[in-house]
């Protein structure tokens, strides 16, 4: 596969706000969609749209070449099901602080 060019805007100007992720390898492409939080909680500076898709995004590179489709979705469940969403030090920032 050529990848002639890639791009990933998030909806805010500053790239490190961006819940999303692309994944590009030799064994597939993917475009990671974190869902953006309604509740705005964070935890260490990243909403859980964004350890979403990094944890998606490193999880693809575990297992894209050799698992079968149901390995994949089963995996990637995983990864995000074994999230710390309910556990500390979320907190909620002001309004405009993240």
């Amino acid at each position: 596969m050529m990848i002639i060019e890639s791009s990933l805007q998030g909806k805010y100007n500053d790239a490190s706000r961006c819940e999303d992720a692309l994944f590009i390898s030799d064994d597939g492409v993917a475009v990671i969609d974190g869902a953006t939080a309604k509740a705005h909680t964070v935890r260490h500076q990243t909403t859980p749209g964004k350890m979403a898709a990094q944890r998606i995004k490193a999880a693809l590179h575990d297992c894209i070449g050799s698992a079968d489709p149901f390995a994949l979705l089963r995996t990637l469940n995983n990864a995000v099901a074994q999230l710390p969403f309910d556990s500390p030090p979320y907190h909620v920032p002001p309004h405009g602080e993240f």
